[in-house]
């Protein structure tokens, strides 16, 4: 039997539960997105609207600056393969990480890296077919 395929965004509704109330202690509020791109924005908006503790992490300092025009979150400068930016915010297991460059190894390995946080929730952007494959996974 084929699994349903869900949106990107879907995908993130769910991993937040969205679509019931956040009463478990292990539901955090605070989602860390690493990518200020289109897709990064877009995200941020949208969870910055629901309330949700936003810190977006970004290489390119114009584009933090203007997440900060456009929504309350936090933003750090720097590369999201840096192990030092999440012991500097305390990424633990109740997190939700989000990884969103247009980068799909960078992506991987900023899950992996917050893997070893402990962090559970962990979302990759990865377009590139060979990524999906079960033959390739790691």
């Amino acid at each position: 039997m084929k699994r349903p395929k869900y949106g990107f965004m879907q995908k993130i509704a769910s991993s937040l539960h969205l679509e019931k109330p956040a009463v478990d202690k292990e539901i955090s509020n605070r989602v860390v997105i690493v990518g200020a791109g289109q897709v990064g924005l877009h995200i941020m908006e949208r969870l910055s609207n629901e309330n949700y503790d936003v810190i977006l992490i970004d290489s390119n300092e114009e584009m933090l600056a203007k997440s900060r025009e456009k929504s309350d979150v936090s933003t750090i400068v720097g590369n999201g393969c840096n192990p030092e930016i999440y012991l500097e915010i305390g990424l633990n297991k109740k997190d939700v990480f989000l990884a969103v460059t247009d980068s799909d190894e960078t992506n991987l390995i900023a899950c992996n890296i917050a893997q070893t946080f402990g962090c559970r929730t962990k979302i990759a952007r990865v377009r590139h077919p060979f990524y999906h494959s079960t033959e390739n996974s790691l």
